[in-house]
Formats: C-alpha cells, structure tokens, sequence
C-alpha cells in the first residue's frame, strides 16, 4: 500500500527562530525563541530569551499556535505554551515576487535622485 505524504502544516521556518507565547496567552506580548529541534506537525523544542534577563528556558513539546490539537488538549497548552511565526516568514504563505525594475532612462534609475544624470534641454 502506498501511503500518501502530506505537507507539513506547519513548516518549520527557515531562520529557526519563532515566537513563543507563555501558557498559550497571544493576547500577550510573545518571547522570541530559537528552535533546537523540530518534530512533525510543527511540534518544537524551544530555547526562550526572558525578556530583560541573560537566561533562557528549555520548552519541549510547543505546537503552533493554530493547531487544533492544542483546542482539544488545554492543558498541554498551558504547560508548554505555543508558537508563531516572525513577521514575514510564515512558510505556509507564498512567496512575495519583487516587482521587476524596468530600464526607462537606458542606465539610469528614475525617481528624484535620477534628475541630475539627465541631459538638460
């Protein structure tokens, strides 16, 4: 029997680092982490930065914070707290395409700064 490998829903991202929210709370402000390992599903082993001290702390076991295990499961969530994604790294989202610059000034970019390159008429 062939078995049928699904995408992660959850990827991990690309930088290994994320946001971690304490007890599940992303209401609140999250704590930056490092990813030290990375399970299937999204799940993470996490080195927490403590706001505003020099110590991290170990979290094992912290699902992404859109994973419907985590509303089935209420206390795994307040034990190991969840993930989220940095700004702009989500991997489940397309890639954004930078616009192609077009050549309209053969060489020299338009815009303010472009005026003094141009012949004066």
């Amino acid at each position: 029997m062939d078995t049928i490998k699904r995408p992660d829903p959850f990827p991990t991202p690309y930088s290994r680092m994320c946001f971690w929210y304490y007890r599940g709370e992303t209401s609140k402000e999250p704590r930056v982490a490092i990813i030290t390992s990375a399970g299937r599903c999204g799940v993470f082993s996490l080195h927490v930065f403590n706001k505003d001290q020099h110590s991290v702390i170990l979290v094992t076991g912290a699902h992404h914070k859109d994973d419907p295990f985590l509303a089935k499961h209420p206390t795994h969530v307040s034990e190991s707290g969840c993930w989220d994604y940095l700004p702009h790294q989500d991997c489940r989202l397309p890639e954004v395409q930078e616009p192609e610059l077009t050549d309209t000034d053969h060489g020299i970019p338009s815009g303010a700064g472009s005026r003094a390159f141009k012949n004066k008429k």
